[in-house]
């Protein structure tokens, strides 16, 4: 990466390392550059697609990837895990309808959808020794919306083109509207 990284001034290295950690190309081109957003939502696409930073970009992703061993397809199996994993797995209904936490049969799999378990000890006015379990289980809605994100099935912007300013489009709108009363 030695090569590449030579061919990019500091700016643009800063700009491709803020886009690592937002994946955000607009936020970090108005980080590395210090403008303003419609000038960072153009620009930032712009460097995106130059080559050096392209390379550069790939490269660090690489990297990351086999620093920590993780890639795509493993984030995306966690989501899918969390997104269907069902509490009664965890559960064993009694013959008096209570439910008492089983975790001697939990796979891995299934333990990726709980993100804690407390156990708490309480005595009732007999003296008696009652223990409670709680479960908490990793946002199922956060991990459908981020893996549906993925997938594209939710847009988070909808881009329009269109030729005229939208001061022209308003004022021949409004002069339409304006014959068709005069009309009636």
């Amino acid at each position: 990466m030695g090569r590449i990284k030579d061919e990019l001034t500091p700016k643009q290295q800063y700009f491709c390392d803020r886009y690592v950690i937002h994946r955000n190309a607009t936020k970090a081109y108005q980080e590395a550059y210090e403008c303003t957003y419609n000038t960072a939502k153009v620009e930032g696409y712009r460097n995106l697609e130059k080559p050096s930073v392209k390379e550069y970009l790939k490269n660090k992703f690489a990297e990351i990837e086999e620093q920590y061993k993780l890639t795509l397809d493993d984030c995306l199996g966690v989501l899918a895990r969390i997104v269907k994993s069902n509490p009664m797995d965890y559960i064993t209904v009694n013959e008096d309808g209570g439910a008492e936490i089983d975790l001697s049969t939990l796979t891995r799999d299934q333990a990726e959808a709980i993100q804690s378990i407390t156990t708490e000890t309480t005595y009732s006015k007999k003296g008696d020794k009652i223990i409670t379990n709680k479960i908490n289980f990793y946002s199922k809605d956060a991990a459908a919306i981020n893996y549906g994100k993925h997938l594209g099935g939710f847009k988070t912007k909808v881009e329009h083109s269109a030729t005229n300013d939208l001061s022209v489009l308003i004022r021949q709108a409004r002069n339409r509207s304006k014959k068709n009363d005069k009309s009636n």
